[in-house]
């Protein structure tokens, strides 16, 4: 049970990650349940699931006339036995810090959109929501079913806009007006090649396959592989979106990786559109970027470099890998360790070599944020708690990983482990 809890936790407030076409990742528990985010103090991947260094800071302390009660609707995975725990003692803080006393309903991923749905169409009293990517915020926006908190922010959530870059409010603003906190989210990763160091030694290419930076040095590596082995170069997998490139996730249509670069599709889960470099909104499909992509995977494909059956294969890239099926594959991560987070799922030595480093995008800034609800009453003290959620080092580690001693230890190096 207690490890359930821990990973409950962990596991809904980075479900964006688990949830991305490019892997996953934990994050610092400096900041709040809910976001992928980094630490306020610390930029590294090391969580008490992962060894991420456990919160620190101080905050103020006020008095209160009266506590006001919140609502909060949060979406989850899994076992949740525990939290009635772990509320009671985020109250106790809370209602002494942001004189609120916060009660939270888990739904289930699976029944969230309908229980949702119901929610809002009989106008429950809410106070603070999981904006999803099953209710995105441009579903609910559209819907006029989020509060514009813009003032509300500017009276009870000072530390919040002091913490949060302006860039990342946009992503839940319209016209200028908030409707949502967003995540704080450090896109620490990107597309990576992966390739099997044993075939690498024995054809005598480790050190150029470490040192390459360019699609061009790739393809001889590849080609040595296809002349010398049974094994396919190059496995991919369109299931899963992973091809010779991640489209319109990434730029890697250049020869040179240097220039790669990440891009925002503004959440689009079809791929019809991407942000260029001057910030209008393009057609992917009628792009530079995709015809060079594409006329790269055919060249591939004709020379047997790929995969051939990548359409319709039920196996994961990296499967592929550790069963030696392929020598190499792209990987799409948010991880720091990608050399560590990929060997451990290919199960053997591997060269791992950066391709193109990933942006913050608007999806990733509002999928898994907070907003408050158009029938919350009570907007001021919402933001209060989403203050305090974002900032207090107790609270932050008791919404994200539970209480310390139970669910968590923390280290001799300031990390944590879950127990």
């Amino acid at each position: 049970m207690k490890k359930s809890i821990s990973v409950l936790l962990a596991v809904v407030m980075v479900l964006a990650m688990l949830l991305s076409a490019c892997g996953s990742s934990e994050t610092p528990s400096t900041t709040p349940a809910g976001n992928n985010s980094e630490s306020t103090s610390s930029n590294t991947d090391n969580t008490p699931a992962n060894n991420t260094p456990a919160a620190t800071g101080d905050d103020e302390e006020e008095g209160w006339d009266e506590i006001t009660d919140l609502k909060l609707v949060l979406c989850s995975v899994g076992e949740k036995s525990g939290w009635a725990d772990i509320e009671a003692k985020i109250n106790e803080i809370a209602e002494e810090k942001a004189g609120v006393h916060i009660s939270v309903e888990w739904i289930e991923i699976g029944a969230w959109v309908q229980q949702m749905n119901l929610k809002m169409s009989s106008s429950e009293a809410l106070d603070i929501i999981h904006v999803t990517p099953l209710m995105t915020f441009t579903n609910l926006y559209a819907a006029n079913e989020l509060l514009d908190i813009t003032d509300e922010l500017s009276e009870d959530g000072q530390d919040l806009l002091s913490l949060i870059p302006q860039t990342y409010w946009d992503g839940m603003s319209v016209n200028g007006r908030v409707y949502g906190v967003p995540m704080l989210f450090p896109k620490q990763g990107g597309v990576y090649v992966g390739m099997l160091k044993k075939v690498l030694d024995e054809l005598g290419l480790t050190e150029k396959a470490m040192n390459m930076s360019t699609w061009t040095e790739y393809e001889e590596i590849l080609q040595a592989v296809k002349d010398n082995t049974d094994m396919i170069p190059m496995y991919i997998n369109a299931k899963a979106n992973t091809a010779t490139t991640y489209p319109d996730t990434v730029d890697v249509s250049a020869d040179d990786w240097s220039v790669a670069r990440g891009m925002d599709n503004l959440g689009d889960s079809y791929s019809l559109i991407y942000v260029d470099d001057n910030g209008k909104v393009q057609s992917y499909y009628h792009s530079d970027i995709f015809q060079a992509d594409m006329a790269r995977a055919a060249d591939f494909y004709q020379k047997g470099l790929v995969y051939r059956d990548g359409a319709t294969t039920d196996v994961e890239s990296l499967d592929a890998l550790k069963d030696d099926i392929a020598f190499s594959a792209l990987i799409g991560t948010e991880v720091l360790t990608a050399q560590t987070s990929a060997e451990a799922r290919i199960g053997q030595e591997s060269v791992i070599v950066s391709m193109c480093p990933q942006i913050v995008t608007t999806l990733d800034l509002n999928r898994w944020s907070y907003a408050v609800p158009y029938t919350s009453k009570n907007a001021d003290a919402a933001v209060r708690f989403l203050n305090l959620l974002y900032t207090d080092k107790e609270v932050a580690d008791l919404f994200t990983w539970g209480i310390e001693g139970r669910d968590w230890q923390r280290n001799d190096d300031g990390t944590g482990s879950v127990l």
